[in-house]
């Protein structure tokens, strides 16, 4: 029934039929196909996940700093990091919110994807999703922020703190071997309270897929 009601729906989103005008849901609707791909094995689904995750990417700030589907200029850099890996909240072209879910969105699914297909590009960019999260959206007390302009750096309010931030960021880390680096660095670094949390993942999923992904 699972994969069958996802290819009724198929890729319907990708001209906003169905109303999704925010990559966080387009992302929700990914992670939900590559689930289901995981469990039945079908490929059609992982191909719709490819799918969702390549017009995404369109809305991803590159290594360079720049986003040419955005009519106002990206900051490369704020408070000194780089804002490459960030990813846009919404696909509109005056809308310069980058926000931690749709990253943290981003960043797991990469890497599922690397670990589903072997391709490094996936890995690339669960890699600088992550930093970026790491590098700008993390405060002491180890909780991932909310949103950040790409235009002037302004923050969201520090009081704006969602559980699903922190918890999709977390989701993705032990899912490549790079990530697992970062989240080495991360014991070592300035939040104990995320490095804590971290630690009690693997508790998560199963045992034998945590295996299979901790080879790569």
């Amino acid at each position: 029934m699972y994969p069958a009601a996802l290819m009724k729906h198929g890729f319907s989103f990708l001209s906003f039929k169905l109303g999704f005008r925010y990559n966080d849901d387009a992302m929700w609707w990914a992670t939900a196909a590559y689930y289901g791909y995981r469990a039945y094995g079908d490929d059609t689904l992982l191909s719709m996940a490819t799918a969702t995750w390549d017009h995404v990417s369109k809305y991803v700030v590159t290594k360079g700093g720049t986003q040419p589907n955005k009519k106002s200029k990206v900051s490369g850099k704020c408070y000194g990091e780089t804002m490459a890996g960030g990813v846009f909240w919404r696909p509109t072209a005056n809308d310069m919110s980058i926000n931690s879910i749709t990253t943290g969105l981003y960043m797991t699914l990469s890497a599922f994807l690397a670990g589903a297909t072997g391709n490094a590009k996936y890995t690339n960019a669960a890699t600088l999703s992550a930093q970026w999260i790491q590098n700008l959206q993390i405060n002491s007390d180890g909780i991932v922020l909310d949103s950040i302009s790409a235009s002037d750096c302004t923050r969201s309010a520090s009081t704006w703190l969602f559980t699903y931030n922190s918890g999709k960021f977390i989701e993705g880390l032990p899912y490549s071997s790079r990530i697992n680096a970062l989240r080495q660095d991360m014991r070592r670094a300035r939040y104990p309270g995320l490095s804590t949390s971290v630690e009690g993942l693997y508790l998560l999923p199963p045992l034998a897929w945590l295996s299979r992904m901790s080879a790569l």
